[in-house]
């Protein structure tokens, strides 16, 4: 806790500050990721074969992809352009 605490002055000490965010925007993709999550779960179990077995992968593959990309991709690019 005291790190988080030094962390944050640190930054604050560049003139660099975070707007306030409300509890809408901080879970608004977790929400949606997890929505989808067990949207592609119910379908999955209710539901064999056709067009909609497609849906329900594409609705549980989304948010790997998704989270595969924040993790990964994304924090290689942001080094790479400092």
């Amino acid at each position: 806790m005291l790190y988080l605490a030094r962390r944050i002055r640190h930054v604050e000490s560049w003139g660099l500050s975070m707007p306030a965010k409300s509890l809408m925007q901080i879970f608004q993709w977790p929400i949606v990721m997890g929505i989808l999550t067990i949207i592609g779960l119910v379908l999955t179990l209710l539901l064999e074969g056709g067009w909609l077995e497609l849906v329900s992968i594409s609705a549980l593959g989304i948010p790997v992809i998704i989270m595969i990309y924040i993790y990964y991709v994304r924090d290689i690019v942001c080094r790479s352009t400092n």
